[in-house]
């Protein structure tokens, strides 16, 4: 087939109403038909062979700050590559505290809560460090972290923890403190000392804390939640009076917008690796005809339509509804669930996300996922796509260095690293165009 002539299936005339017209087009898009074109003959036909090309796309660095979501834990996949999680966070002086001599030191304890998000094996043990930062954690000139950011932090943990995580409860993990910082800060608190007068001394004191898996735990990544009721120090105490009495004080996250996820990515021997010695997409033959998807902006699917244009040459007409249909590749999820939703960035031949691709009544574009339970021949992913292509068509004109970019990720998702393995040849994904043409 030649993919440079457009193939129309379905093609009828017909005589029609500007009823009939109207129902024929997206409830999202309204096309306004002048008296000569609904004089003229007419056909509509719709269009399935306008080449689709996929390519993987792979971000250098993605913001992680401010997400509210925690990450600990390291993955490893062959098709997707490594990935370690880390998080840094600052913790400011408790609302109410009141140590005099006659108290005394008990414990000191990190508490940190389950999201309820987790990504691979949950039934290995996974190992937390808890180090103690060095170094300010400084949002910079952007007033964002990336997955690359770091700061330097004590060699030695503070604390660890082993645990088979359970995310699906809403307990909490408590990581006990080396009790010589315990005793050193609870000492600071009973003199009064300048560092524990005021939340800024406080920070030049305790800078805060790296949280950082052991490499020997693999296989999971956890979510934990980032807010001060559930991400805090807890120093307890006691006092003796007439009888001994307990008292507890929490030391709260505090600027929850410098709490972000360091994330390291090692890509080796994956054909993800490509992209990261080239700095260019990795087009689908390259990887095994399959393209990749995967959360938070980092992996992500770019879609380029360079056969559109011969549509435009060949015929006369008006697109009234246009559809991207893919499926994922059919062994790629019996071990982890498909996300329920994707979207789209727009795109051009930098490869970068610009906009996120909006509908005719200003919701963001998703993708419905059809699940083929029985038979799973034909699950899928459908985009609606016709404002972007009446938008991009407004001139009579198509540009192919723009695209597309399938993504996991918007501004009110959840960083997370779900991800979708797509197929690109059997079956190959689909531009399907409704095509109004006339004379």
């Amino acid at each position: 087939m030649n993919p440079g002539k457009p193939r129309i299936i379905s093609i009828f005339l017909f005589t029609f109403s500007i009823g009939f017209l109207f129902s024929s087009c997206d409830n999202n898009n309204t096309f306004v038909v002048g008296e000569d074109f609904i004089k003229s003959a007419a056909r509509m036909a719709i269009v399935d062979t306008c080449m689709v090309e996929m390519s993987t796309v792979v971000q250098d660095s993605v913001p992680t700050s401010g997400t509210g979501a925690m990450l600990i834990g390291n993955y490893e996949d062959t098709l997707f590559g490594n990935a370690g999680c880390s998080s840094f966070f600052q913790l400011g002086l408790p609302y109410y505290i009141n140590l005099y001599e006659d108290d005394y030191y008990d414990s000191i304890s990190l508490i940190i809560h389950y999201s309820g998000y987790s990504y691979g094996d949950t039934s290995n043990l996974l190992q937390i460090n808890v180090h103690r930062l060095t170094e300010d954690i400084d949002l910079r000139a952007t007033g964002t972290l990336f997955n690359t950011s770091a700061f330097a932090y004590e060699d030695d943990p503070l604390g660890t923890v082993q645990f088979r995580p359970r995310p699906s409860r809403t307990d909490s993990i408590e990581i006990k403190i080396d009790d010589a910082f315990g005793q050193e800060l609870f000492s600071k608190f009973v003199e009064r000392s300048d560092e524990v007068l005021s939340e800024y001394e406080f920070l030049n004191y305790f800078k805060g804390i790296a949280l950082i898996p052991e490499a020997s735990s693999k296989n999971a990544i956890i979510g934990f939640k980032v807010t001060p009721d559930y991400l805090k120090l807890r120093l307890y105490t006691h006092r003796i009076d007439q009888t001994s009495v307990s008292n507890s004080y929490d030391f709260p996250l505090v600027y929850p917008e410098k709490e972000f996820n360091h994330i390291d990515y090692d890509f080796t021997n994956t054909v993800l690796d490509y992209a990261q010695a080239e700095g260019t997409p990795i087009p689908s033959g390259v990887a095994g005809n399959k393209a990749f998807v995967q959360g938070y902006k980092k992996i992500m699917t770019k879609v380029r339509f360079p056969t559109v244009p011969d549509l435009l040459l060949n015929d006369k007409g008006i697109i009234m509804k246009a559809e991207l249909v893919f499926e994922p590749v059919k062994t790629s999820y019996a071990d982890f669930s498909l996300p329920n939703f994707v979207i789209l960035y727009r795109t051009n031949r930098l490869n970068l996300p610009f906009s996120l691709l909006y509908n005719a009544d200003n919701t963001v574009n998703q993708a419905t996922l059809v699940v083929d339970e029985q038979y799973h021949e034909e699950t899928s992913y459908t985009f609606d796509i016709t404002a972007y292509f009446t938008e991009e068509m407004a001139e009579g004109y198509f540009d192919t260095n723009h695209g597309l970019l399938i993504s996991l990720y918007d501004e009110n998702y959840q960083l997370n690293f779900e991800r979708i393995l797509i197929e690109t040849i059997d079956p190959a994904p689909k531009l399907k165009l409704y095509y109004l043409i006339y004379q």
